[in-house]
């Protein structure tokens, strides 16, 4: 797999390839660095995300206004959510143009299917997330 992706920090991590790309949303504090490469990412290649929103992760206005306009309304986005303050943002980001679809966190099987992916694909590039021990 030909991946790109961020050094990961405490609230986002992100990791993507010439398909998809996966984000993890812990907290509201990640670094503007990572943040401003992953806008840049999606703005540049568009294509399937799965968006992870784990626990009390939540972005401010300026933010969530700056992932939907970066998601824009023609690439399809999978929230994997496990609370309802992650529904809650994947609800403001639909509300502000971004065609996202809400999965309970561990229906990745669904989400594949409504980005046109295998989960296996979506849990493979998952995995350095994991061993960084972001999800």
């Amino acid at each position: 797999m030909d991946a790109t992706h961020t050094a990961p920090d405490e609230d986002l991590a992100w990791v993507g390839d010439f398909s998809t790309t996966v984000i993890v949303l812990r907290g509201d504090h990640a670094r503007e660095g990572n943040w401003q490469a992953l806008l840049n990412r999606l703005r540049r290649n568009p294509r399937p995300t799965v968006l992870r929103i784990l626990g009390d992760a939540h972005l401010g206005v300026r933010r969530r206004g700056e992932l939907a306009e970066a998601l824009g309304s023609k690439v399809r986005v999978a929230a994997l959510v496990d609370s309802e303050r992650g529904r809650g943002l994947a609800t403001a980001l639909r509300w502000l143009g971004a065609e996202v679809d809400i999965f309970d966190h561990g229906d990745v099987q669904a989400a594949g299917r409504h980005l046109g992916l295998a989960s296996t694909k979506i849990r493979n590039m998952t995995s350095p997330l994991i061993h960084a021990g972001l999800v």
